[in-house]
């Protein structure tokens, strides 16, 4: 069975060929972050999207802790890792908040990046020294060693962050 098309001596034409043609669309322009210390804005990129990362991943270790899937100390007391986790969780809100204005681009965020890089520093190196005096070396679990890889991973951005802070608090435009 044949259509009407078919018969038809006509060719199809595009609508495309008879509209006419629209600018040419630019193209889309990166956004760049607004940061306060333009010479360390690479950096400030790098060092906010570390330390929201670190933020979740201290989240994810303490809901893990809380649901018990994951022992903080092996045998350590209910309380000690209550307290852990309350300082856990104060680290975490801190790095977050201190990535959040960093990644903005705030002119305080070299203040808040420092304080975020001190408590890193100070629960990653408590952490490291429970691990490291209250164990044999030679007998260490893997989740001890792992455990103790991450930390010190968190002291390395803790140190990272801290010297940022202390570049970001040099420069002319600071506060």
């Amino acid at each position: 069975m044949s259509t009407d098309h078919e018969h038809s001596p006509q060719k199809l034409v595009y609508l495309r060929d008879r509209a006419p043609r629209t600018k040419a669309r630019n193209a889309r322009a990166e956004r760049e972050p607004p940061v306060a210390h333009p010479d360390l804005a690479n950096e400030a990129t790098w060092l906010g999207r570390l330390l929201l990362a670190a933020a979740g991943l201290i989240t994810i270790h303490g809901l893990l802790v809380l649901s018990g899937t994951l022992d903080a100390d092996g045998d350590s007391v209910a309380s000690s890792a209550a307290s852990q986790l309350v300082a856990h969780a104060y680290l975490a809100a801190m790095v977050a908040f201190a990535a959040h204005q960093l990644l903005r681009g705030r002119e305080r965020a070299p203040v808040l990046v420092a304080f975020a890089a001190s408590g890193l520093i100070l629960v990653a190196l408590e952490v490291l020294t429970h691990l490291v005096v209250s164990a044999d070396l030679s007998r260490i679990s893997l989740a001890a060693r792992t455990d103790i890889l991450a930390r010190s991973g968190m002291l390395g951005l803790g140190v990272w962050a801290g010297s940022y802070a202390l570049r970001a608090g040099r420069r002319p435009g600071a506060v």
